[in-house]
């Protein structure tokens, strides 16, 4: 078996529009992150990034699961697609923290979207704790004022009274606000 055929890389092939449509409504009826790599690693890099979008669009428009999804971008490029089926929360909040755990450098990153994605589920409690913990986190400077800013805007008074009790700044991208006590 020569390299371009291996396990490992798949061969690169040119997708028309409606070829690319008709491969992602199979994954669809299948979905797994694999097959979602085999998808992925066969674009030619010039197609990469406008066919994996289209793939996610497609793919959610299809019904398939938010959380595999969330798992298949993670491995090979995260759109804004994958940011908007996390504030829709159609990502457990919980799955998008883990990833924020497991890497120290973008911690706030994904717990403030975590956040987002609890405020999109209802869960009030959830996304207190999700900011707090991005606040607390080393790049929580970088990232979880916007999150914050994305839920406060959008919160009635009951969240805005368990934000503030929580110390997450009223106005979280004015730089004096900047930090949760």
């Amino acid at each position: 078996m020569n390299r371009a055929t291996s396990e490992r890389e798949t061969p690169k092939r040119a997708w028309s529009d409606d070829e690319w449509e008709a491969a992602i409504e199979e994954f669809a009826r299948t979905p797994s992150v694999e097959a979602w790599g085999r998808l992925v690693t066969s674009l030619p890099e010039d197609d990469l990034y406008d066919r994996t979008r289209t793939a996610m669009q497609i793919a959610m428009r299809l019904g398939v699961d938010g959380d595999l999804l969330f798992r298949c971008s993670l491995r090979y490029g995260i759109t804004p697609d994958t940011i908007e089926l996390i504030e829709r929360g159609q990502v457990d909040p919980e799955t998008v923290a883990g990833r924020g755990r497991e890497r120290g450098h973008v911690r706030g990153l994904w717990l403030g979207l975590a956040a987002q994605s609890a405020k999109a589920r209802g869960d009030r409690v959830r996304t207190v704790e999700y900011l707090r913990e991005a606040y607390a986190s080393a790049d929580a400077l970088d990232s979880a004022p916007h999150s914050a800013a994305r839920i406060r805007e959008e919160a009635d008074d009951e969240l805005h009274e368990l934000l503030d009790r929580a110390g997450i700044p009223r106005d979280p991208l004015d730089a004096d606000e900047s930090r949760a006590d």
